[in-house]
């Protein structure tokens, strides 16, 4: 098992992996809509930094709290991962078939949700109740008018809204 330090200092590896996808300007995000690739790459790399994350705060919770939620937790955590390995599968199959522009609306939607449960069940075992719908992230790509009151989970809104915008 990881200790406590380790586990902080892999998230903000995975953290800054994520920024650094993330603040490139204009012409990155013109590369997103030309390039499927690109696109697949970083809704996972955007997804894999919010689920490590709600990973690694669920882990700090007491434990009489990971006890009530973990079934909850552990089901989101394997959507989350089928999710992901469904939108990075289907980015091999797109390739083997040559498909020059492949639709992935629908596998990008799943994986939204996912990430979006595992979210909400971190912020509900820290005894935040997140709305259904989350307003839209603004122009800073995070969710202005929400705040939780809690930092952790503010920081997974943040990362959260990131996985959305694509």
């Amino acid at each position: 098992m990881l200790s406590r330090k380790m586990m902080v200092v892999l998230a903000l590896m995975v953290s800054m992996l994520g920024v650094g996808a993330v603040g490139c300007g204009a012409s990155w995000f013109e590369n997103l809509k030309k390039d499927p690739v690109t696109k697949v790459n970083s809704i996972v790399t955007a997804a894999q930094t919010t689920i490590s994350m709600a990973q690694l705060f669920f882990n700090q919770l007491p434990d009489d709290v990971k006890d009530r939620f973990r079934g909850d937790f552990d089901d989101a955590m394997m959507v989350a991962s089928r999710s992901l390995a469904v939108v990075q599968n289907g980015l091999y199959i797109y390739a083997e078939a040559k498909e020059d522009n492949p639709d992935f609306d629908k596998v990008f939607a799943e994986l939204k949700a996912a990430v979006k449960h595992v979210v909400a069940i971190v912020a509900k075992a820290k005894g935040i109740e997140l709305p259904d719908e989350l307003p839209a992230p603004t122009a800073d790509k995070s969710y202005g008018t929400v705040v939780s009151g809690d930092a952790q989970v503010d920081e997974l809104l943040l990362h959260l809204s990131n996985v959305e915008r694509f």
